[in-house]
C-alpha cells in the first residue's frame, strides 16, 4: 500500500499547530486553489467527528465523508475516508515538538488507489500531486501562524464583522481568522 510522509519544521508550538488545524477554517485555507473540492460540513476533529466534502470532476462530484479517530489533542489527530473514491485512505496529521518555539509537522497518507491495477498505474502521477498538495498545505500553515503572532501575539481572541464574507476576499480572510481563533460575524 502507497504511503506519504511530507514533514516541515514550522516556528510555533505542537499545541499550536494542532489548534490551527482543529479549527473552523482549517480545512478551507489548506486546499490549494487548482483542487476542485468544497467543504460541505466540519463536525470538528474530535474521536468519530466527521467531515464532508465534495470533489468536482468536470461535470460530476464526488461525496467523500472522512471519520476522525485516534486523537491526541496538542499531538495528533487521524482521519480515514468511510465514503468515496479511496479502497483505504488514512490521513495522521502529527505534531511534535522540536524545542521551546517550534515543532514538526507530519502528514502521513496511506492509500489504495481506485481502479485496482490499472489505478497503479497512475501512483506515481498521484503521488507527485499529493507531495505537491501537502508542500502548499504546509507553506499556508507556516505563513498563517507565523501572521497570528506577528499580529496578535498575546493569542487574544477577538470578535471581528467581516462584510463581504463570500467575495473574492472575504472567503479566504474569514477561514485565516478563524483558524487564529477569533470569532467572525458576517454583516
Amino acid at each position: 500500500m502507497p504511503t506519504i510522509d511530507v514533514t516541515s519544521s514550522i516556528d510555533a508550538p505542537a499545541g499550536t499547530i494542532y489548534n490551527w488545524h482543529s479549527r473552523p477554517g482549517a480545512f478551507e485555507r489548506l486546499v490549494p486553489p487548482w483542487v476542485p473540492v468544497r467543504l460541505e460540513s466540519f463536525e470538528g476533529v474530535e474521536e468519530g467527528d466527521q467531515t464532508v466534502l465534495r470533489i468536482g470532476l468536470g461535470s460530476l462530484s464526488l461525496r467523500w465523508v472522512a471519520e476522525h479517530y485516534d486523537v491526541e489533542p496538542g499531538r495528533q489527530f487521524c482521519d480515514r475516508q468511510v465514503q468515496g473514491p479511496f479502497p483505504h485512505w488514512e490521513h495522521t496529521h502529527q505534531f511534535d515538538p522540536a524545542d521551546e518555539e517550534g515543532a514538526t509537522l507530519t502528514d502521513r497518507i496511506e492509500y489504495e488507489p481506485p481502479g485496482g491495477a490499472l489505478g497503479q498505474q497512475v501512483v506515481p502521477w498521484l503521488e507527485d500531486e499529493l507531495r505537491r498538495q501537502f508542500a502548499y498545505r504546509h507553506r499556508v500553515t507556516r505563513r498563517d501562524l507565523s501572521l497570528h503572532r506577528r499580529y496578535n501575539p498575546d493569542d487574544r481572541s477577538l470578535t471581528i464583522a467581516v462584510s463581504g464574507t463570500s467575495g473574492l476576499l472575504g472567503s479566504q480572510l474569514v477561514p485565516f481568522l478563524t483558524t487564529g481563533g477569533h470569532t467572525v460575524k458576517h454583516l
